[in-house]
């Protein structure tokens, strides 16, 4: 069984994902922007499955619901495994990222079983995120 996407947007979350427009760091004006780039960190972690330097990583696990028809993976808790503060950069400057202090989308790094699978932010990889600016 592959884990669920364990993240729903809500309806106004799409509408804005999809309406902000893209800037880059250096362009940014004070509201509401989109900013793509590369994550970068002082620190980074081994991730779960190896071979992968990571800025954030949780392991969340699942258990079967066999009570429908069908089989279902149900998330039964979330571990947080590596949280580092990471920057995210476009090439025009950084911007400073506090996991803790705001919703991720992560990609799927692995499973370390059946039932638990290992969600992170890889150094190096590309993210896009939307938020005020200047921070609050």
């Amino acid at each position: 069984m592959q884990p669920p996407d364990d993240f729903e947007y809500t309806n106004a979350e799409i509408a804005i994902l999809r309406n902000t427009k893209e800037v880059s760091i250096a362009q940014a004006r004070s509201g509401l922007v989109k900013i793509v780039g590369k994550i970068g960190a002082e620190r980074a972690s081994a991730s779960l499955g190896g071979g992968a330097q990571v800025v954030y990583s949780e392991l969340r696990h699942y258990s079967v619901d066999r009570r429908s028809k069908y089989e279902e993976l149900v998330l039964d808790r979330v571990e947080k495994i590596t949280h580092h503060k990471f920057w995210v950069d476009d090439g025009t400057g950084r911007v400073l990222i506090e996991p803790d202090k705001m919703r991720l989308e992560l990609e799927v790094g692995g499973s370390t079983d059946e039932l638990a699978a290992e969600f992170r932010f890889r150094l190096g990889g590309e993210v896009a995120i939307v938020g005020d600016h200047p921070p609050s």
